[in-house]
C-alpha cells in the first residue's frame, strides 16, 4: 500500500461513488484530501468520516471554480494528485428506465450533463493545473459508456466518449 503522507489530494463527485472511495483510500493511506462536490450534506460527511476537507463546487460553473482554487491556494502548497471524477447521466439515479432514453431527454438536462461530465473536467484542469506540483498525477473517471454502445443513455455514452 502507497504512503500518501504529505500528498495533497483533491476529488470532484466526492461525496459518493468512486469518489467517495477514492477519499477513504487516499485518507487510509496518509494523504490530505480535498473533496468537491455539490452535496453539501454527504460531502461533508464523507469529509468528516475520513479527516478530510470538503469544498462545495458545482463542476459545472467557472465562478465556483474559482472559488476553491483560491481558497485551496491559500491552504496548500500544490496539489499531487487531482481526480476529476464527478459525473451525472441524463435523468437521476431514481428514474425509471424510460427516461434515460434521448426521447425523454430535455434541454436542462441535457445542459447540466455537459456541464458536469464535459465542462467539469474542462474548467477543473483550467483552474487547477496551475497548482499542479512537477510529477503530480491527473485522473479523469470515465465509462464504459465511453468504450462500448451504452443504449440505455445514449447521451451520457457521447458525454463518456469525450473524457
Amino acid at each position: 500500500m502507497q504512503d500518501l503522507s504529505g500528498k495533497n489530494i483533491v476529488v470532484t463527485g466526492a461525496a459518493s461513488g468512486i469518489g467517495a472511495s477514492m477519499v477513504s483510500v487516499a485518507a487510509l493511506r496518509g494523504a490530505s484530501v480535498f473533496c468537491l462536490d455539490v452535496d453539501e450534506d454527504s460531502g461533508e460527511a464523507v469529509a468528516q468520516l475520513h479527516g478530510a476537507t470538503f469544498y462545495h463546487c458545482d463542476v459545472s460553473n467557472q465562478e465556483s471554480w474559482q472559488k476553491v482554487a483560491h481558497d485551496l491556494n491559500a491552504k496548500i502548497d500544490g496539489i499531487d494528485h487531482l481526480h476529476l471524477n464527478a459525473g451525472i447521466q441524463s435523468a437521476p439515479p431514481s428514474a425509471p428506465l424510460e427516461e434515460y432514453s434521448f426521447a425523454a431527454m430535455t434541454l436542462e438536462r441535457y445542459r447540466n450533463m455537459i456541464g458536469v461530465n464535459i465542462d467539469g473536467v474542462v474548467l477543473g484542469l483550467m483552474n487547477l493545473l496551475p497548482m499542479m506540483k512537477d510529477g503530480g498525477s491527473i485522473v479523469v473517471t470515465g465509462s464504459m459508456a465511453g468504450i462500448v454502445p451504452y443504449d440505455v443513455d445514449p447521451l451520457y455514452s457521447m458525454t463518456k466518449h469525450a473524457v
